[in-house]
């Protein structure tokens, strides 16, 4: 009994996730940019809201860390900790990315402006 490896209803299927597969990422790499802003915490305090849609250069100093902001992206530039991580995580672009240094007990995270000020959820 010769039994092929694939049947036809298997190929349809494989075709099917591939297509959807390269839709959701061509969605997520080439969709329009929401309003997106990054948010600079110090001391666990919001101390920067950022436009990241400004096309300047913007540089920022707290506690130790340099931050830039430029192009759609923020990152930490500089820091006086001693394992860099920080500096490490590069640029972020995306809505939902973070970033801190924990020594210097600062925070940047990137946030879609198109976001409710709800939580998403609650735990007690």
């Amino acid at each position: 009994m010769d039994r092929p490896l694939f049947k036809k209803s298997d190929g349809i299927f494989i075709t099917a996730i591939l297509f959807l597969a390269l839709c959701l990422f061509l969605w997520q790499n080439f969709a329009p940019k929401d309003d997106l802003y990054a948010v600079i915490q110090v001391d666990g305090k919001q101390t920067e809201k950022i436009d990241l849609k400004q096309n300047q250069r913007q540089e920022f100093l707290f506690n130790g860390v340099q931050i830039i902001a430029e192009d759609g992206k923020i990152c930490f530039s500089q820091s006086d900790c001693p394992d860099q991580i920080c500096v490490h995580a590069g640029k972020l672009e995306k809505a939902g990315e973070a970033a801190a240094c924990v020594p210097n007990r600062v925070a940047i995270s990137v946030q879609s402006g198109n976001q409710s000020d709800q939580p998403d959820a609650i735990s007690y």
